[in-house]
């Protein structure tokens, strides 16, 4: 999910350290399972209070392995891992116990644990159970994930306006609108809500008051829908406040979004924010939109360079030229000279229609349904 993409990508390069949390109210337990990893240098035990079963599901940020030690309160710890699984928590959990009955099989198979041992197993034991759980492919969703974030070089180059269209381009081949959510992250100032005709949910001041408590269930009620079937996060415009949200907060909100829907495309804010390091880390593809001057030619270069350093080997970076104009042809700007700005960042121009965007715009609808 997001999360795991985010975290994986912002690690140093070469880095294979995974972090391994031991939640048990047994402090024995614990001291054991320290001591059994604690020369290993491709595991680091999480220095988290884990005594409570609460920190599965509350430790920040997410080990990549959690060692649960069900004995010491079964109830407690099954009713702990199925509300993991029910938050949609990464991460993978070993469990351990003296014995295991059919019916704590059952569940433990039913969340997804990964793998089980005796209490008492021994150093070798666990870490061939770390080990063969670290080796594992990610688990995926039944559509593979796709997230695409938008960034404008400048304002006013019409980013939200190709967001938009993009999904109902992506709708024509495998990506339904009903699996497909829209996220504003200008939680200041956007209008992907006012493009769609929609009204904002997303709640930013709650979630900032206890963002402990959001939950997919939580996210899905802050969740406009567009009559297409499209889902919009977008929060109610605040010019005049400042969010401090932390990139911790912005990437359990998409690892969530992540989890309820097979295609996330990402309206980013045109200023860097501390949070967007983290979002194009996540991300397969970034789109830089600019629109056909100078200035923002180079500025969206200039972009596109630092990009691929935040991101995995096999993401993709490119610019689109938006508002394009034919009288450009011949003029002092051409897209020959666009092309040499761009330098192999180019993904293609778009035409400028001022009239059919208006249009689409104040009626909340695609472009396409009011082109001639």
């Amino acid at each position: 999910m997001f999360a795991l993409r985010a975290g994986r990508q912002l690690k140093p390069a070469g880095s294979e350290v995974r972090r391994v949390a031991v939640v048990s109210p047994d402090q024995a337990f614990r001291a054991l399972q320290c001591r059994n990893l604690a020369h290993h240098h491709d595991f680091a035990i999480d220095g988290t209070d884990t005594a409570s079963y609460e920190a599965l599901y509350q430790a920040r940020p997410v080990p990549d392995i959690i060692l649960v030690d069900i004995d010491a309160d079964r109830a407690a710890a099954m009713a702990a891992i199925e509300r993991w699984h029910a938050n949609g928590q990464p991460g993978s959990i070993i469990t351990f116990s003296r014995t295991l009955d059919e019916t704590s099989l059952r569940t433990l198979l039913r969340v997804g644990v990964k793998d089980w041992l005796p209490l008492d197993a021994d150093a070798a034991s666990v870490l061939a159970a770390c080990e063969a759980t670290a080796s594992r492919p990610r688990a995926t969703r039944s559509g593979d994930l796709a997230c695409f974030a938008f960034i404008p070089a400048a304002g006013g180059v019409g980013n939200t306006t190709l967001v938009i269209e993009t999904a109902f381009l992506l709708a024509r081949s495998d990506r339904p609108l009903g699996r497909t959510c829209l996220v504003d992250l200008n939680f200041q100032a956007g209008a992907l809500a006012d493009h769609l005709g929609v009204t904002p949910a997303f709640d930013v001041k709650a979630l900032l008051k206890d963002p402990e408590r959001l939950d997919s269930q939580l996210l899905d009620a802050m969740l406009a829908r567009h009559s297409s079937g499209l889902a919009v996060m977008a929060a109610p415009r605040s010019p005049a406040e400042h969010f401090p949200i932390t990139a911790a907060c912005v990437v359990r909100v998409l690892d969530l979004a992540s989890q309820m829907f097979d295609t996330l495309l990402i309206d980013m804010p045109p200023m860097w924010m501390p949070y967007s390091d983290h979002v194009v880390a996540g991300c397969d593809r970034v789109f830089i939109v600019t629109e056909p001057s100078v200035p923002a030619l180079h500025r969206a270069r200039s972009i596109a360079e630092v990009l691929p350093k935040k991101m995995v080997e096999n993401a993709r970076v490119r610019v689109i030229v938006n508002k394009w104009r034919r009288e450009f042809l011949g003029a002092a700007l051409n897209k020959r000279d666009a092309e040499q700005v761009l330098n192999g960042y180019l993904a293609g121009f778009l035409p400028e229609d001022g009239a059919l965007v208006r249009d689409a715009i104040n009626r909340g609808e695609q472009l396409n349904l009011h082109a001639s």
